[in-house]
């Protein structure tokens, strides 16, 4: 329904401005490998990745 209309790009550029604001140096993000939508975001905001997150259940 709002996808593509631009909140998530805003809510980004405000977390990020509001990070550089306290001190902060990089911003880490998480996201499913399955989740293609979330990956081709960030990588247009400028995120790369840089490694795997490894998860295992007990």
């Amino acid at each position: 329904m709002y996808r593509g209309s631009g909140i998530g790009r805003q809510l980004m550029d405000w977390v990020e401005q509001y990070a550089r604001q306290q001190g902060c140096e990089i911003m880490v993000l998480d996201a499913y490998v399955t989740n293609h939508s979330a990956r081709r975001f960030y990588e247009r905001m400028g995120y790369q990745v840089l490694g795997h997150h490894f998860v295992k259940s007990l």
